[in-house]
């Protein structure tokens, strides 16, 4: 049986998991007696043991969707920050990869709905940017839009630079890269997805797939 009462990564609930432990191994005791039909008898009162150490209360960040490519420091408050395999979807969280130690410094890549993508050993990873300080005290918070784009998912609008900018059904080196299945014209808005080498999906998997070339876009961050 696997009971997840709290994240780490939640602050809140940190500082639950740390300061009310006998409380919960009680909980379980009471709920597991329960299932099985036996009688809880409460242990009896010892010394109470070493307080924890509180949580820090920090400041929660906020970082607009972008990619930025830039060092960041962790800064939960607490012990670690989860790291995960995928950002959340309809309010669920992805597997968990791993942890981060207060304090260590991580190179942030795209960001979106305040969930920073990055490398955690080897894998791609996804962690809560609130628990995260961007490094040097000159650098704003915003991200680039600076080309060529990194390859990842974006899932923002783009408005479209170009007098006239031609979908095509592949990327260049695909078969299908010659056919052109639409036009978009200057200032027109679209959602972009998927980029890969600078060329971004810009219709999902529910209509006939197009792509266009990132040189002739600018993001839409705000």
């Amino acid at each position: 049986m696997l009971i997840e009462y709290e994240f780490y990564s939640n602050k809140d609930g940190a500082a639950l998991l740390k300061n009310k432990r006998d409380l919960l191994c009680e909980a379980t005791l009471k709920g597991v007696c329960k299932y099985f039909g036996i009688k809880y008898t409460s242990a009896p009162v010892t010394s109470p043991s070493k307080p924890a150490k509180p949580v820090t209360q920090i400041k929660e960040q906020e970082y607009g969707n972008g990619t930025y490519n830039k060092n960041f420091k962790v800064t939960t408050g607490g012990d670690a920050l989860t790291v995960r395999d995928a950002r959340p979807v309809n309010g669920k969280l992805g597997n968990v990869l791993g942890s981060l130690p207060n304090g260590s410094i991580i190179l942030g890549g795209y960001c979106l709905n305040n969930w920073m993508g990055i490398k955690f050993n080897g894998k791609q990873g996804f962690v809560s940017a609130k628990y995260l300080t961007l490094e040097g005290a000159n650098n704003p918070q915003v991200p680039s839009t600076t080309k060529p784009f990194k390859n990842g998912s974006y899932g923002v609008k783009a408005k479209v630079t170009a007098n006239e900018l031609n979908v095509r059904k592949g990327r260049p080196g695909n078969a299908n890269y010659s056919r052109i299945i639409d036009k978009l014209t200057k200032g027109e808005i679209v959602t972009v997805h998927y980029c890969l080498d600078g060329w971004f999906s810009v219709y999902d998997c529910e209509n006939s797939p197009g792509f266009i070339s990132g040189d002739y876009i600018e993001l839409i961050l705000n």
